[in-house]
Order: C-alpha cells, then sequence, then structure tokens
C-alpha cells in the first residue's frame, strides 16, 4: 500500500475544523446577495429610464408645435409588473396618488403587466371624447364583464369583441359585422327602448307597488322593529320589488334565494337557466307587439322578453350566454342602484334639516290615497329639485367607476397627444367627482367641501315669479348646467348608461316610500366606503349600519 503523506494540523483543521454544511452555507448567501443586488439595478434603472420617458413626453406635449405622442407612461420599478400589483392592491388611491403627483390636465399610461391603460381626467378631454363615439366606441367592457365576472363561454366573449359595429342603428363605416350580428347594438338599444317613456312609467309603479307591499309585511305597523344592516336591507327589499318589476314574479317564486345567490355565480346561473326553461314554457316572447302587456308573470317587462327574443337567433349565444345576459341584469339592478339609494338615505337621516325639507317635498308628490298601489306621482317626485340635487350629489360623491374605450379603427388625437389604434382609455369618475379647481369655477361655486356630501349642491336660484312678493324665499331649481366632464358617473355621449331614468327613479323612489310611510332611526353616524369595490360603480358601505324603522300610519 502507498504511504499516505501525514499533512499534520493542517489536515485536521481543513477535515474537522467547520461542519460540512457551512460552505454551501457561504455559496446560498451569495446567491441571495447577487440576486438582490440584479433585482436593485434593474429596479433602478427601469424606475430612472422609464422617469425620463416620462418627463420627456410631458415637456413635449408642453410645446404647441411638436407632434403629438402617445401619452407617457408613469414611472415604474419592474417591467413585467409595470403598475399591476398597486393596482389590484390599492387601485384608487394608487390612481389618485399619480393625479396628485403629476396633475390631472394630460392623459397617462399605467401599465397593467404588459397592457397599456391610458386614464383621461382631464374634464375637457373627457366631453371630447364622449362627443367621439365613433372613433373609441365602447364594447369591451361588456365583453370583460360577460367573461370575467359572469363566467360566460369564450365563444360568447368572442362574439361580443368581434362586434365593432357601435351601437347606432346604422353601423360603423368600417364594421365587418353582420347586421343580424349586431348583439352591442341591440343589447344597447333594448335598453334605450323598454326603459323609457311608457314602458319606464309601468317598470316603476310596479316598482313602488311591490316594495310597498313587501315593507307592509315587516310588523313595523305598531311598533319599532330593527333590522342588522341598512345596506344589506335594501339589497333584499328593493331587490325583490325591482326583479319582480322587469324580470317577472315566477323567477322568485321558482328562486325564493336568488337575491342572496347574486355573489355566488354558479348557483345564480343554475337559477337562471331553471328560470328560463320555465318562462319559455309558459311564455311567448318571439315577438313583442305593441298591443301586447307590458308586464306578464313569466318573464316580466318587455324589456325582458325583447332581450329573450333577440338572443334567441344568434347562434354564437346559446342558453348558457343568455343566462349570463340575464345575471348582468340582475346584477345592474341590485347592485349600483340599491348601494346608491342606500347613501341617499343614509346622508338625509344623518342632516335633520335637510330630512324635514325632503320631507316636504316627498309628501307635495303624493295623490289622494289609493285602495292598492303606491299613491307616489312619480312625474312630480322626480322633478323636485332638491330630490334631483340630492340624487346628483350622491353619485358625485360615492360613484366610483371607470369608462372603458377602445380605439378600434384609427389613431385618435387628443389635445397634443395621440390615442394609438386599439389602445385603451379609461374615464375614471372620482377624479372629475373631486376636481376642486373646476367645481370652484363653476356656476355654484363649492359651498362645502367636495368630501362632503351637500345636498343642496345642485340647487340654483332661479328668477322670481310673477306676483311673488318681495322678501319671500327664493326659488330653486335643479341644475346639472356646467357640469360635463365633471359629472359623469353615467358616462357621456352615445353610450351615456341607457338604465339612468330607472336609476333615479328606484333610489328616489325607494327614498319616498320609506321616508314617506316609516320613522328610520340609524345606530350609527359615520361609516366608510369600501374601495375594494372600486372602479365597479357605486362603492359600498365597508361596515354595517344597524337601523330600525315603524309606520308614521300606525
Amino acid at each position: 500500500m502507498k504511504d499516505i503523506p501525514d499533512l499534520g494540523p493542517l489536515q485536521n483543521a481543513t477535515k474537522f475544523s467547520r461542519p460540512p454544511g457551512l460552505v454551501y452555507e457561504r455559496d446560498s448567501s451569495w446567491i441571495i446577495v447577487w440576486t438582490s443586488l440584479f433585482a436593485l439595478v434593474l429596479a433602478t434603472s427601469t424606475y430612472a429610464i422609464s422617469k425620463w420617458r416620462f418627463r420627456h413626453v410631458r415637456k413635449q406635449a408642453s410645446t404647441l408645435s411638436a407632434e403629438p405622442h402617445p401619452p407617457g407612461v408613469v414611472p415604474y420599478w419592474f417591467p413585467l409588473l409595470g403598475h399591476v400589483v398597486p393596482m389590484v392592491w390599492n387601485a384608487e388611491p394608487f390612481v389618485n396618488g399619480v393625479i396628485e403627483k403629476y396633475g390631472l390636465e394630460n392623459p397617462f399610461t399605467l401599465m397593467a403587466s404588459y397592457l397599456p391603460l391610458t386614464f383621461v381626467c382631464n374634464p375637457d378631454h373627457i366631453q371630447d371624447i364622449f362627443r367621439s363615439h365613433k372613433s373609441l366606441p365602447d364594447n369591451t367592457s361588456m365583453a370583460f364583464f360577460l367573461g370575467s365576472v359572469l363566467g360566460a363561454k369564450n365563444s360568447a366573449v368572442a362574439y361580443y369583441r368581434a362586434d365593432n359595429s357601435g351601437t347606432g342603428f346604422k353601423a360603423f363605416e368600417h364594421s365587418t359585422v353582420e347586421e343580424k350580428d349586431r348583439v352591442y347594438f341591440h343589447t344597447v338599444n333594448t335598453f334605450r327602448k323598454f326603459l323609457a317613456g311608457k314602458h319606464l312609467r309601468d317598470i316603476s309603479q310596479r316598482f313602488l307597488d311591490n316594495l310597498e307591499r313587501n315593507l307592509a309585511k315587516l310588523g313595523a305597523e305598531d311598533d319599532w322593529v330593527a333590522f342588522p344592516d341598512l345596506y344589506d336591507f335594501l339589497q333584499e327589499e328593493c331587490g325583490k320589488a325591482a326583479v319582480e318589476a322587469t324580470m317577472g314574479s315566477k323567477i322568485l317564486e321558482l328562486n325564493p334565494n336568488l337575491l342572496r345567490d347574486v355573489r355566488a355565480r354558479s348557483r345564480l346561473h343554475r337559477s337562471i337557466t331553471k328560470w328560463h326553461s320555465y318562462a319559455r314554457e309558459h311564455s311567448d316572447f318571439t315577438r313583442i307587439r305593441s298591443k301586447d302587456p307590458e308586464w306578464e308573470p313569466y318573464f316580466g317587462s318587455k324589456l325582458v322578453r325583447a332581450r329573450q327574443e333577440y338572443l334567441s337567433y344568434m347562434e354564437p349565444l346559446d342558453a348558457h350566454a343568455g343566462a349570463c345576459e340575464d345575471m348582468g341584469l340582475l346584477y345592474t339592478i341590485n347592485e349600483n342602484s340599491v348601494t346608491s339609494a342606500f347613501w341617499l338615505i343614509f346622508h338625509i337621516l344623518n342632516d335633520q334639516d335637510l330630512l324635514d325639507r325632503v320631507d316636504n317635498e316627498i309628501k307635495e308628490s303624493l295623490t289622494s290615497p289609493k285602495d292598492s298601489g303606491s299613491d307616489i306621482d312619480l312625474d312630480i317626485l322626480l322633478n323636485k329639485p332638491l330630490l334631483q340635487s340630492c340624487f346628483a350629489e350622491t353619485l358625485r360623491l360615492h360613484v366610483s367607476s371607470a369608462a372603458l374605450r377602445i380605439n378600434r379603427f384609427e389613431d385618435y388625437h387628443l389635445s397634443n397627444f395621440v390615442i394609438k389604434k386599439n389602445q385603451s382609455v379609461l374615464i375614471p369618475t372620482r377624479p372629475s367627482a373631486m376636481n376642486e379647481e373646476r367645481w370652484s369655477a363653476w356656476g355654484n361655486g363649492l359651498k362645502k367641501p367636495l368630501q362632503e356630501f351637500d345636498g343642496e349642491r345642485f340647487l340654483t336660484e332661479a328668477p322670481p315669479k310673477d306676483g311673488q312678493k318681495a322678501g319671500s324665499k327664493p326659488n330653486l331649481t335643479f341644475s346639472l348646467d356646467g357640469t360635463a366632464g365633471l359629472w359623469v358617473p353615467f358616462g357621456g355621449g352615445h353610450h351615456i348608461c341607457p338604465g339612468r331614468h330607472f336609476a333615479k327613479m328606484e333610489m328616489l323612489g325607494t327614498l319616498a316610500v320609506l321616508l314617506g310611510s316609516y320613522d328610520l332611526e340609524l345606530g350609527v353616524r359615520t361609516v366608510k366606503e369600501d374601495l375594494w369595490y372600486y372602479p365597479n360603480g357605486t362603492l359600498p358601505p365597508k361596515t354595517a349600519v344597524p337601523f330600525r324603522l315603524r309606520s308614521k300610519r300606525r
């Protein structure tokens, strides 16, 4: 055997002086150090470059002679993430922080990973876009909602996305869609037709009658009845009244827990499918004639029957897609309008002077008592100045949505900027609603800070009437004049929300039924909005608002 040389203490030290795993621990620490250093350099350099580009674009935009450029991308730290983390985690505060830092006069772009989203917050630019419906049509938001929120199949979503014909009676010049496949036009036009005029009047009166009938069953005729949350109470009671008025009575008979399943998508889909199957066996929706009744128990209003009619001959929209469509209708009926009604009632009950004046306007809208049905005259109610001002102020303060437009056909010029073809444009409502400079310059000025509810914000003093005595109270009138681009809870232009008249009726009708017939007392006086729901419409309350009510007619 070959002799092994004796290395003495050095050999022993090398083999036994440290634990064997320590060398690997040292190597892994260097990996962590180098990875962290690389991430730091990448983030710093990405931010520096994106900041320089952003400033360069803004500087060029301030030069009138410069060529139009795409809006600058707000500085960000990581190239693959962009702004996606703060947009998902804390969207509205993040967007507000960007506006506070860089201003809202110029459009800016945020990167949702690889998807650029251009935000337009300047009221003048907003008006320009609302007037440019042919250049910036809006069907992408409906397709997104149908697929991502309601769970429609990819084929149905693709059918919506392919419709580039617009919502006018005449399709866009560049449209590639056949007349029979203009799904977006049929959807919007059906709302426009059957949520207006005599059709809206019938639905509205049924809503009031249903709500009064349902509230009478609560047992509040003789004494106070307490409830844990005003918001949940309105979701349930107003929801049932609105669903029956629009979609018929059978849907609730077949699905007693329907409104509780609004956020349980699979159960709700089964409930809608069950209703569709039953209603089609008992009702003919294939032809909507003027002499047909406005309402029947199976499919309800002409609005819903007309929707069933056009969906039935669009082949890609099968029974599953039809159920998703009416899930969207149910969501629309039961979410934004009822949530807005909550805030309207909450603010009025917190101001005794305002409550007294609102009570007077409600009393002035009452007709002679009827044997059955509501005795509220909607024509009078919906035109009362203070009530309309409270309605408009509620939406200004609590609606936090974002109108989406896609530049489908060609580059679109906006001041010194250019919106490239297929670029997504978002118009958030809250920056306009809180634009102190513009609201201060508005005719009414700022009576109260924009962060506070002011029921009189939209009231103006009208000229004295003929024969009016000197020194009498001024005549107040409701007006939105001069608020274009500032007050945009329903969007604007050709794509303005077709259900806005129904929403106004639902809010003011609910207020009139409750305050006209009941005493209400709130258990809390302050409540915050739940910003997690941005930008999906009216923000709900973050915590419960316990309350009690009793009949005024006891």
